[in-house]
């Protein structure tokens, strides 16, 4: 088992040594990227998928006084019942 661990790091560094500048560059780049889009803005709580869909089903009825039932997403009635704890 060991000796697997040792292959698969060997290999990975033998790839990355015969990488040019510019791929190393780009891949650097890009880890970059996608630490600070991770790390940007942990502080703001973003919509579960649900609750994105609630309020998007609500907004739709506020601007359009347009509702059309879905049975997935159980109607404005139940939501509305659900978050006033009845």
């Amino acid at each position: 088992m060991q000796k697997l661990a040792g292959v698969r790091s060997d290999s990975f560094r033998l790839a990355l040594m015969e990488m040019s500048t510019r791929n190393r560059i780009a891949w650097g780049l890009l880890l970059v990227f996608s630490i600070v889009l991770h790390l940007w803005q942990l502080d703001v709580r973003t919509f579960h998928s649900d609750e994105a869909v609630h309020a998007r089903l609500a907004y739709d009825l506020y601007a359009n006084g347009h509702y059309r039932y879905d049975p997935t997403y159980h109607g404005p009635l139940l939501q509305r019942d659900w978050q006033a704890g009845c």
